[in-house]
């Protein structure tokens, strides 16, 4: 049997790494491809993610896996840490580097919004524990309603059971987060 290949990428909160798991019929193995720096820059006074670059590297990685393995990649899967949100247009074009849930806008922010939502209602529309780290997503989208960026973030709403949740304001913005489909077919990368 000849060797199959799993291209795995790996987003952590300080690295990101491009994997080779390599099945040969009877055992696996696993290769590292590519390691890279995924931790937050200071821009300004803010902490943010430098997207631009891990994204760079994520695919560098696949195309130094997909130029050594070729027609042996079966598949590429992404695990991810995502606490974090960006904001695009309806073109893909993203508002800047996104914070990152280390950045001191959102300390406070959960004893804040708590006064405004539930617990349960944040916990019923997003399934949330409440920890600083998992609460980055609406910690940031509350923090920046008194930000630079007022007019163009999401605004709470309600849904058909009464939980609250968060709107685009603007048609042409919405909360996205990158994807699977973003990532290029194997193949157009060598």
């Amino acid at each position: 049997m000849a060797v199959q290949c799993y291209l795995g990428v790996d987003l952590g909160a300080e690295s990101g790494r491009v994997m080779a798991g390599l099945f040969d019929g009877k055992k696996i193995t696993v290769e590292q491809i590519n390691r890279f720096p995924t931790g937050g820059m200071i821009f300004g006074d803010t902490m943010r993610w430098d997207v631009l670059r891990i994204w760079t590297e994520i695919l560098n990685g696949l195309a130094q896996g997909a130029a050594k393995y070729r027609s042996e990649v079966r598949s590429v899967g992404v695990d991810t840490w995502g606490v974090d949100y960006a904001l695009f247009t309806d073109r893909m074009e993203m508002l800047g580097n996104p914070y990152h849930y280390r950045d001191v806008r959102t300390q406070g922010v959960l004893e804040e919004t708590l006064k405004r939502v539930s617990r349960e209602e944040i916990f019923s529309a997003t399934g949330l524990q409440f920890t600083s780290v998992s609460f980055s997503v609406p910690s940031g989208l509350f923090a920046g309603q008194n930000s630079r960026l007022k007019g163009l973030l999401p605004t709470p709403a309600k849904n058909e059971n009464g939980a609250t949740f968060c709107r685009p304001r603007a048609s042409h913005v919405e909360t996205t987060a990158i994807g699977l489909g973003m990532i290029p077919p194997i193949s157009s990368l060598y």
